[in-house]
């Protein structure tokens, strides 16, 4: 019978997690440079800022914008910020994916520095699972 010691077990541990977090953060780096590169801009009004978590707070603005398809969107963007950046009544611009309006980036929202931060912590976790792993 195949059995794995405890060593083993939590290299494939560590290297899961550390693919995980990588991958998701690819997917959404992803998303979010066929955001920049394909996406329309427009210029939007804040209507209200939600937040959501009780131990590290995320705070999204839901914004309201005429797009060049000649349709009004509101929705709420769809990347937090750890502070407000904006408050209700603030004109701001908006990146869209012209496809899929309610999908939108708020103008410096900080939304392209969370998934690099997430991707390189997912490269370190995995890094350091192989470190541990091979005793270096």
């Amino acid at each position: 019978m195949f059995s794995l010691d405890s060593a083993d077990q939590a290299f494939l541990l560590t290297e899961t997690a550390g693919a995980l977090v990588l991958l998701l953060s690819a997917n959404l780096l992803n998303r979010q440079i066929k955001l920049h590169r394909h996406g329309d801009t427009a210029e939007g009004v804040v209507v209200d800022v939600e937040y959501s978590g009780t131990s590290s707070p995320r705070y999204y603005a839901v914004v309201r914008f005429w797009t060049p398809q000649c349709e009004w969107v509101t929705a709420r963007a769809a990347y937090g910020t750890d502070v407000p950046g904006c408050q209700a009544g603030d004109t701001v611009r908006v990146r869209f994916d012209p496809a899929n309006p309610s999908h939108f980036t708020v103008g410096t929202d900080g939304s392209t520095l969370r998934p690099w931060a997430s991707a390189i912590g997912g490269a370190a976790i995995c890094l350091y699972g192989l470190i541990k792993y091979l005793n270096l």
